[in-house]
């Protein structure tokens, strides 16, 4: 079982390799391939739809398997657990499983009913976090053992990315055996690596799974995912070698990776940072108070003096690296004195309204400094406010239950902004904003229902113009995304920010 100490399976080769020293891992050990990277996520669970964020995502789908993946080096949308997927009418898709895959441990092939018990839990599950994504699916039908249909409440174009290569397929009868428990006493999926420990707020590692179908001589068979939050002291494990690859790079440290033996990486990011206003909380019902923080904040001086330029200031609901961008004729500029005024005219012209902001600490780059500055920005045009920045799993529990009032964070990691932006802005995607507007939820409607691209851009691009204009949320800019990586280490780095980890090649 997985505790707050961790789990070891006894017998496990890793058992041996816990009792090495950290920088060991970093090694050749015992004939096998170590690749150890940086996380900064929290590492909390287990269980793969029970967290709603990209890092999780992206590990849970190289374990269990998501349906396709989007491979965003080509931009096309990749098979992983299904063979194919084809729109047999507007509102029914069919998914055809791939029946060479192997499980983990040794079963067979994924079934139509496997997936279709996945993504019922997902839909239905007590401790799943990935409702919203299942909301428009009305019905799941076997087509044969290996084959299954999902029929929408509508035509639903982006089924195959929105939903699909998010969700994991995991096994009906292990869960049905376990329950939650199969997660940690048999977390057997058909992805290209399998779960071997997982130690809560420290680190996961996963072995490579012989019964994967794609060669690659040069990958790790073990990896190891260590939570390391400091930017600090990612830079130094880097310069150690006790990490391979190191992510989330602050701009103010590419200097310190000038060593021999490392390289830099650079890429656009799809990760949106924004500011939340929960329209639950006081003041943030009031659109004019929300408006004063848009105007209010400096988006380009923090960008400039704190990101040391590495990063695109944001003109839209649409990161300048997703589908569908184009600016936002509505986005607020910075106007202080038209801040002051708007808050004025909320019944403040005396000053305040109080405030509690809240940001992580370590969770995105230079996010205590970022919070900081948005802070004073915010102080200086009246506002009184408490700065709160508590470690990412307590914020994030905090946000996803609709309990944060004002809060910095980032979201994305999708070329597709249907996926993130319904979550935040459309009628019941979550509780994280409470926002609601019937004109966005037809106009979001409208745009999954639709197959030719450039209509749904345009309707993306409305959503785009609305959301600015009643600003529920400010959106800040799209990071940079600085990697540092030894140079034994051959890894395209991609706007999305995550590793492929088969594609990896170690020297």
């Amino acid at each position: 079982m997985i505790t707050r100490r961790g789990l070891l399976r006894s017998g496990s080769a890793l058992t041996a390799m816990a009792l090495l020293p950290v920088s060991a891992f970093s090694q050749t050990a015992g004939g096998q391939r170590v690749l150890t990277l940086s996380t900064t996520d929290s590492l909390t669970s287990a269980h793969p739809v029970a967290q709603s964020t990209p890092q999780l995502y992206s590990i849970w789908s190289q374990v269990y398997g998501t349906f396709t993946r989007y491979d965003y080096l080509t931009k096309t949308l990749q098979p992983l657990v299904a063979k194919s997927w084809t729109s047999v009418a507007p509102d029914r898709w069919r998914i055809e499983l791939d029946q060479t895959l192997v499980r983990h441990d040794g079963g067979g092939a994924p079934t139509a009913r496997d997936a279709i018990h996945a993504l019922t839990y997902a839909r239905d599950g007590a401790l799943s976090q990935q409702q919203h994504l299942m909301k428009d699916v009305i019905a799941m039908d076997i087509v044969d053992d290996y084959t299954f249909d999902m029929v929408t409440s509508g035509p639903f174009a982006l089924l195959p990315s929105e939903i699909l290569s998010r969700l994991v397929c995991f096994s009906a009868d292990l869960h049905e055996e376990h329950g939650d428990a199969a997660f940690t006493a048999a977390p057997y999926g058909w992805g290209p690596y399998k779960l071997e420990t997982l130690e809560v707020g420290v680190q996961i590692v996963l072995r490579r799974h012989d019964g994967w179908p794609t060669e690659n001589a040069g990958a790790a068979d073990v990896v190891i995912f260590r939570l390391i939050a400091e930017p600090e002291q990612r830079v130094t494990a880097l310069l150690n070698n006790e990490i391979q690859i190191a992510r989330a790079i602050p701009p103010h440290m590419i200097a310190r990776l000038n060593q021999p033996g490392v390289e830099v990486l650079q890429s656009g990011g799809l990760e949106y940072m924004f500011l939340g206003m929960n329209l639950k909380h006081q003041p943030w019902d009031n659109p004019l108070v929300r408006k004063a923080v848009a105007h209010g904040v400096n988006r380009q001086l923090i960008v400039d003096r704190i990101l040391n330029g590495m990063a695109q200031v944001m003109d839209s609901a649409v990161g300048a690296n997703q589908d569908c961008y184009q600016p936002a004729a509505a986005f607020p500029a910075y106007d202080p004195d038209r801040a002051r005024a708007l808050l004025a005219e909320a019944g403040y012209a005396n000053g305040g309204p109080e405030i509690d902001f809240y940001t992580a600490s370590g969770r995105y780059t230079s996010d205590r400094q970022i919070g900081e500055a948005v802070a004073q920005m915010l102080g200086d045009i009246g506002f009184k406010v408490t700065l709160h920045a508590p470690d990412f799993a307590n914020l994030f529990q905090m946000i996803r239950g609709g309990d944060c009032p004002f809060y910095y964070m980032g979201r994305g990691s999708s070329n597709n902004s249907l996926y993130n932006l319904p979550q935040f802005f459309e009628t019941g995607g979550s509780p994280r904003i409470n926002y609601s507007n019937p004109v966005t939820d037809e106009l979001f409607a409208k745009a999954r229902s639709e197959f030719d691209d450039d209509i749904r851009c345009k309707v993306i691009g409305e959503i785009s113009e609305i959301l600015v204009e009643d600003s529920p949320a400010l959106f800040m800019w799209t990071h940079n995304l600085i990697q540092g990586v030894r140079q034994n280490v051959t890894w395209q780095a991609d706007a999305n920010g995550e590793v492929w980890l088969i594609d990896v090649q170690l020297a």
